[in-house]
């Protein structure tokens, strides 16, 4: 068995639903499991050797660090005694939260041991300082246990070749699988927001959190009610900031909130956009250091980009010549909101177009099972793992 981890509901997972299945669609293992964390226990089986389960951690005591303290060491407790009486050749840690639970069950188990941080945990804003020193000793310490380390971008692979001297590492980005875009329903967003054919639709899909710029860009839509009225901001996903949106856009004809979809339908409303925003703020490393997978879903439908200056995600617009790089101020934004034509939004999406087979999930399928044969597994045929 290949035990996957990683503490949160598994309801948008795309990346880790992308690699289970690639590793699955390779003969690797049997049978793979992801463990998640939410409120209840919660079993979907995705497909004849995969499953997505939910543990809930054994409770909380209201008090800060200590309660998110607790919180890990419960789930960490209730994975432990799940995995008690199953084989587990290789464990999968997705997350630095996970990995000392990971260093334990590799050695009670006997398995392998992969690393697959999305993003640059310890540099991440999201971490309180008065954790980041644990963090950071903790990656440190635990880190050399793995036999493989894969990362979602070049740049991040190079941060931990400089910062833990490691040997050996992969980079894995979080491109779309071309399967996603074939898709037969059209003006699927349109239709449900009641946004007409000639209007031009500015896209955010993701966390409705901070440092990703909503908070910017909805100012600038307010802005241009009067002036640019067909323009349309839609706004989908889930998060800490969805009801306050959600309160803000009620008088906004031209701001629209939707809840997530689930990824295989996401491209659907998608490729009914003209442009996907992808604004991340350079408020830490973790962030500077993005490549979100957004980002990739967005050229890969055929849309125009206006991204942040965050070197991943400049390189990949230069690169396919399918949008804007700009800091994501409210100056900024306004500037192309103001000035930008149908005409250049349409010569972007075209670019995208053409380079969208760029950013394809199969074509880093073979370096993914080469890296899993180098630390032993089956090299033909369905695995006994």
């Amino acid at each position: 068995m290949n035990l996957h981890l990683y503490p949160s509901p598994l309801k948008n997972e795309s990346r880790i639903e992308r690699m289970t299945k690639t590793l699955s669609s390779a003969s690797i293992f049997d049978h793979i499991v992801v463990i998640g964390k939410s409120k209840e226990l919660r079993t979907c089986q995705l497909d004849e050797h995969r499953w997505f389960i939910t543990i809930r951690d054994l409770g909380t005591i209201e008090c800060g660090i200590a309660s998110k303290l607790w919180s890990i060491i419960s789930w960490y407790l209730s994975v432990l005694e799940w995995a008690r009486y199953k084989h587990i050749s290789c464990v999968n840690c997705h997350s630095l939260s996970t990995l000392p639970l990971g260093v334990i069950l590799k050695y009670k188990k006997r398995a392998k041991l992969v690393y697959e941080p999305h993003e640059l945990e310890t540099e991440s804003l999201g971490l309180p300082m008065s954790l980041r020193g644990v963090a950071r000793s903790c990656e440190r310490l635990c880190i050399t246990h793995a036999d493989s380390v894969i990362t979602v971008n070049t740049m991040i692979r190079e941060w931990y070749q400089k910062k833990y001297r490691l040997p050996r590492l992969l980079s894995v980005y979080n491109y779309p699988q071309q399967e996603k875009s074939v898709l037969r329903e059209k003006n699927k967003l349109r239709t449900e927001l009641g946004i007409s054919a000639d209007s031009t639709i500015w896209l955010y899909q993701g966390l409705l959190v901070k440092s990703r710029g909503i908070g910017v860009f909805m100012n600038c839509f307010k802005r241009i009610l009067g002036s640019r009225g067909d323009h349309h901001l839609v706004i989908m996903g889930y998060g800490s900031l969805q009801d306050k949106l959600e309160q803000e856009s009620i008088n906004f004809p031209n701001i629209h909130i939707r809840d997530s979809v689930s990824p295989s339908n996401l491209l659907a409303y998608t490729r009914d956009a003209d442009v996907g925003l992808c604004l991340i703020e350079e408020d830490c490393m973790s962030y500077y250091m993005s490549s979100p997978n957004k980002l990739f879903e967005y050229i890969s439908s055929g849309l125009a980009v206006l991204g942040s200056r965050c070197p991943e995600i400049r390189k990949a617009i230069t690169d396919s010549r399918a949008g804007w790089s700009i800091h994501p101020t409210e100056e900024d934004i306004q500037r192309v909101l103001t000035l930008v034509t149908k005409d250049e939004i349409q010569a972007k999406k075209e670019a995208a177009r053409r380079y969208r087979n760029n950013y394809r999930w199969e074509d880093q399928i073979e370096s993914i099972i080469k890296e899993y044969r180098f630390i032993g597994f089956p090299k033909e045929g369905r695995g006994k793992a």
